[in-house]
């Protein structure tokens, strides 16, 4: 019987040191998530925290070690762990929101290197519907933004399906980016995504028009 006492009595003893390490390491996670020991990780719920339900900065701030990680590491796992996180961000950021299209590239840019270096078409399919769906949107605060993640979504999907209506649908993203812009900077930063686009479609066609319209533009 005194064995029993004392198994249980272990047991709970390991359930509270649990317990207390989880309620500990999930105040670190807030912080500094790559602090947290990965047995840990599945048990952190952060959805209670009210705060972090209305700040998608904070879920993109979370997945930024992961992703720092990823760039030295190449370990797709830390890149899905961003893309969790940033989809978090994403589904937290009205659509007027300042920080909205920071977070739309932060997460379609992690979604198409998950596509390019694991071949995920999950992730190319989630990209290009995330970026279609910003087309649509009425209140965002960069509508050109939307766009050109559309067409480098596109093309670099045309890269590995040499599809040629997908290769007309990045020009006409592009071109649709271009248009948008509203100011000299969103301008200026759409002019070289446009050439690049168009010169691509030149290389792949041979198409001269489309070379002459690059160059205006590279």
């Amino acid at each position: 019987m005194t064995d029993e006492h004392e198994r249980a009595g272990s047991v709970e003893g390991e359930d509270d040191d649990l317990a207390a390490a989880v309620a500990l390491f999930s105040r670190i996670h807030r912080r500094d998530p790559l602090a947290v020991p990965d047995p840990l990780l599945p048990l952190i719920d952060t959805s209670a925290d009210a705060g972090q339900q209305e700040s998608p900065v904070t879920w993109s701030g979370m997945a930024q070690p992961y992703l720092d990680r990823y760039d030295s590491t190449r370990d797709p796992a830390d890149l899905r762990t961003a893309v969790q996180l940033l989809s978090a961000a994403l589904d937290g950021a009205p659509e007027e929101s300042p920080d909205r299209s920071l977070v739309v590239l932060q997460f379609t840019k992690a979604l198409l290197s998950l596509y390019e270096d694991t071949g995920d078409e999950e992730a190319l399919r989630v990209c290009l519907d995330t970026a279609r769906a910003e087309t649509q949107l009425t209140r965002t605060v960069n509508g050109s933004m939307a766009w050109t993640v559309l067409s480098i979504a596109l093309l670099v999907r045309f890269g590995r399906e040499r599809d040629p209506a997908g290769l007309e649908e990045a020009v006409r993203a592009a071109w649709r980016a271009w248009a948008a812009a509203s100011d000299g900077a969103s301008r200026a930063h759409t002019v070289g995504d446009l050439g690049a686009v168009l010169y691509e479609t030149f290389s792949r066609t041979g198409d001269e028009r489309t070379l002459s319209e690059a160059l205006r533009f590279l």
